[in-house]
Formats: C-alpha cells, structure tokens, sequence
C-alpha cells in the first residue's frame, strides 16, 4: 500500500504502467491469501506444542494443560479439523523428523529414535514400518533413493 501511496503522489495518471503493475501484484497477493484457508487457533496451539515437545512424551492431559481446553475438546476439534487424531499426528511428525534425521544418516538409530521421543527402540521401529513400509535400518540404508521423492 505504501508503494501504491507513492506511485500515485508522483503520477496523476491512474494509467501509468507502474501503478497499474503494482495495483495487480497487490490484487494478486490478496487472493492467494483469501485462498489460504486460516488455521483455528486451537490447531495451531497444539500442533506448536507438538512440535516444540516432540522428544517429549506427549499426553492429551500436557496438551490439555497448556491450552486450558479439555483433552476431549482438544481431540474433538483437532480431529474435525484435520481428520487425525492428536496421538495420529505425534507420531506422523514424529516419524517425518526420523526420516529427515535418517536421510542425514551420521546418527545411531538408538539415539534417533530418543530424539523422536520413543523411548523403546523396538515401538519405533515397528512404528516406522507401519508408516512408511520399511524398517529405519532400511530406510536408512536407501536415503538416496527416497530423497528424491
């Protein structure tokens, strides 16, 4: 808008080029944020706590507490939201940060898996098959080829 204000102080003719280049650039970026849809707030809370605590254990009641809403509510809005349960995204976050820290490869599997936030390596590991159909030694083992998905 700033810019705008400017171009049209220098110019008093609504058809020059400039204004009406930036005129479109603004429009432009108007409608990509009207299409954005805006997150609730609720969702948001929870899934940066998700994020800031992921080598944490996490329990509805931790969520509960830190967004003053029950962990009914919390579950209930969060799933109408997203279609995921708040237990089914801690572990969808946390097996993606154990992809990304696998593809890194210079990590123990034992200590990737701590840094996830499981403390028992054999529940990570059958966790990460479940979600992405091979074991993380595998995983690990073919970075190469799934960095290019």
């Amino acid at each position: 808008l700033q810019a705008m204000d400017n171009i049209s102080q220098y110019t008093n003719n609504l058809q020059d080029s400039r204004f009406i280049l930036l005129l479109s650039c603004f429009i432009k970026q108007l409608e990509t944020q009207l299409k954005v849809e805006k997150e609730h707030p609720l969702v948001f809370k929870i899934k940066s706590y998700v994020k800031n605590n992921i080598a944490e254990k996490i329990t509805l009641a931790d969520i509960s507490e830190y967004t003053f809403f029950s962990a009914v509510h919390c579950e209930m809005v969060f799933k109408q939201k997203t279609g995921m349960s708040i237990i089914e995204y801690v572990l969808k976050e946390r097996i993606a940060m154990a992809k990304s820290l696998l593809m890194e490869g210079s990590l123990p599997l034992t200590k990737i898996s701590e840094m996830v936030g499981f403390s028992d390596y054999n529940y990570f590991s059958r966790t990460f098959k479940k979600q992405t159909g091979y074991t993380p030694l595998a995983y690990k083992k073919n970075a190469s080829k799934f960095s290019n998905k």
